[in-house]
Parts: C-alpha cells; sequence; structure tokens
C-alpha cells in the first residue's frame, strides 16, 4: 500500500519531466537568439565611489573577507 504512492509520484514526476523539458527547449534544433553586449559608460562619480575604489585595490566588499583575509 505505501509503495504505491512512492509509484504514482515517481510515474507523475517522468511525466512532468517529459513534457517540461522539450518546452524549455532543451532539444529544439534552433541556436539560441543572442544578443550583441551592450556597453555602457560609467559616470565620473561612479568611478570616485567607495565601492569603485575597493574594486580597484582589489580589496575585499564584505567584513567576513576582511577577518579571514590573514
Amino acid at each position: 500500500m505505501k509503495d504505491f504512492g512512492l509509484v504514482a509520484v515517481t510515474l507523475c514526476s517522468l511525466l512532468l519531466t517529459a513534457f517540461a523539458v522539450p518546452a524549455a527547449g532543451w532539444f529544439s534544433s534552433k541556436p539560441p537568439l543572442s544578443r550583441p553586449p551592450q556597453l555602457q559608460a560609467a559616470s565620473p562619480s561612479e568611478l570616485m565611489s567607495e565601492a569603485a575604489l575597493r574594486h580597484r585595490r582589489g580589496q575585499p566588499v564584505h567584513w567576513r573577507a576582511l577577518v579571514l583575509q590573514r
């Protein structure tokens, strides 16, 4: 009796997977659409922020990283 529930759940999950994978386009013969990268210029205020300064100096962002840096 208990095994019947597991069999039913297994069959339902297999059926759901069988419908979901092709619907997601995993087996599509068409190549995925690619978009060219978009470049955005940074404003002078963004380049002088503390986060940009940490990035340029390679400093850790999180306080735990600062503690574990030793």
